[in-house]
């Protein structure tokens, strides 16, 4: 029996014009961004034709002397502690072409994706090197890359990219504010030492190292203060990976703490803090997961992954605004048979850093501590 068949040319194709698109997250640290100077990340706009590549920010510590009653204050006045740290910023710019002849093949609006493709590449770029910021070795000289092809954005040195020797000065001048596990004693001038003492039973991230790290803070010399939330209530900020977030999520006074003292809002279970994601709460501090420190920051002890967390108060980063992300075009259209549409702007970030009277560059806002960072089995 013969049986018909169709021809190639004559078989229907079904195309699909709702897209399937790769997840980009957004920046978890844009809630703690602000211009004010009362949040973790402190926003400079210097937006305009002219006005330099780079901004001097005023760090002014408090009074430290007792003060006179009735006695002579003459000769004796307190002296205003203050630094000038320099944030220097630079051009990222990126876009997307075509013509029409393969926008015409398209089953959809191929085009049409550049705007929201373009934001979500400006988004994640920032927020990546937000996270590196966080980890750079401060200098107080012109970022090495500024004005390169691929442009120069994070000030100070990578930390990947720095040598043992960057490492171990940036180490020994924070002393009093870089956290090795679960144990003050753990530190060591030499970095790598000190990273070494961390090890997978004591050392992942806990509420008895976020209670070390709060300590920290109030006692470092400048002290790192903390922001006010809108509840009123002094808090700090720990940013932690993943794996973190993960081990702070199994720890048993966290999970007392936030079964048995936050608001469930009713019975359902989209208010309970327990069943819906999000930030932790804990003795204050505010849990924050930052999935990209894990991706870009960790680093082997010889023995297990490390990665670094930051417990940080107001001005711990600042945020050098030149140029506000603009939409660009392409001008040479070939008789408008090109298509071409881009993003630039221009920024640059890097922690603020005190020079203290023994000439030592101290993170002005921020206590690093390293934990413990094993993927799951």
């Amino acid at each position: 029996m013969a049986v018909t068949s169709v021809q190639t040319n004559n078989r229907g194709t079904k195309f699909r014009n709702k897209l399937i698109i790769e997840y980009v997250r957004g920046n978890m640290f844009s809630p703690y961004m602000s211009d004010d100077g009362m949040n973790v990340i402190t926003s400079f706009h210097e937006e305009g034709k002219y006005g330099g590549d780079q901004i001097n920010v005023p760090l002014i510590t408090a009074l430290r002397g007792s003060g006179k009653g009735s006695g002579t204050l003459t000769g004796n006045e307190d002296t205003i502690g203050n630094y000038g740290w320099r944030i220097w910023l630079d051009w990222a710019r990126n876009a997307v072409v075509a013509t029409k002849a393969e926008i015409k093949k398209a089953s959809f609006d191929l085009f049409g994706q550049a705007a929201p493709r373009l934001s979500e590449w400006g988004r994640s770029k920032q927020r990546d090197e937000m996270v590196l910021a966080f980890m750079a070795i401060p200098t107080q000289a012109e970022p090495a890359g500024l004005g390169s092809d691929d442009g120069q954005r994070v000030n100070g040195v990578i930390f990947s990219t720095a040598t043992a020797s960057q490492r171990n000065t940036w180490n020994a001048a924070n002393s009093d504010r870089v956290l090795y596990g679960s144990a003050r004693s753990n530190f060591n001038s030499t970095f790598l030492t000190a990273l070494q003492t961390v090890d997978n039973t004591a050392d992942k991230a806990s509420s008895a190292i976020l209670r070390l790290a709060q300590t920290m803070a109030e006692k470092s010399d400048p002290k790192i203060t903390p922001i006010t939330t809108d509840d009123g209530y002094e808090r700090y900020v720990w940013f932690v990976g993943s794996n973190a977030f993960r081990d702070l999520e199994n720890d048993a006074n966290i999970i007392a703490a936030n079964k048995d003292a936050r608001p469930r809002e009713g019975t359902s279970y989209k208010k309970n803090p327990l069943f819906m994601p999000g930030d932790l709460l804990y003795h204050g501090v505010i849990i924050r997961k930052v999935p990209e420190i894990d991706r870009l920051l960790t680093f082997s002890n010889g023995t297990i992954n490390c990665a670094p967390t930051f417990f940080c108060g107001r001005n711990a980063l600042g945020l050098l605004w030149g140029q506000l992300p603009e939409a660009t075009k392409l001008d040479d259209t070939d008789y408008q048979f090109k298509k071409g549409a881009g993003v630039e702007m221009a920024y640059g970030m890097g922690k603020l850093v005190y020079k203290d009277a023994s000439a030592n560059l101290k993170d002005w806002g921020v206590v690093t501590a390293w934990v413990a960072s094993v993927d799951d089995a």
